[in-house]
C-alpha cells in the first residue's frame, strides 16, 4: 500500500493543477505536507533503504517549504 502511495506522490506532477485541493485525494496533495510522510508512506515492514528514501524526500520538501516561507516573509516585510 505505501509503495502505491509513494508512486502516486512521485507522479503527482502529472496531475491537473486546476482541481481544488478540497476535491483531491490525499495521495495527490500529500507533497504539501512533508511532516505526514512517516505516517502515510512508511509501514512497520518498510525496508531501511525505503525509510531513508522517504526521509530524504521529506527533508527536501521541508527545506523547500522553509525557503519559500522565508522568501514570502521577506517580501511581505518590504511591502
Amino acid at each position: 500500500m505505501s509503495l502505491k502511495c509513494l508512486a502516486a506522490v512521485m507522479n503527482q506532477g502529472f496531475e491537473s493543477k486546476s482541481r481544488s485541493s478540497l476535491n483531491q485525494p490525499l495521495k495527490i496533495i500529500i507533497l504539501r505536507y512533508p511532516y505526514l510522510y512517516n505516517y502515510l508512506l512508511l509501514t512497520p515492514n518498510s525496508s531501511t533503504e525505503y525509510q531513508q528514501a522517504i526521509r530524504k524526500l521529506q527533508e527536501q520538501k521541508q527545506e523547500k517549504f522553509e525557503i519559500n516561507l522565508s522568501r514570502y516573509i521577506t517580501n511581505q516585510a518590504r511591502i
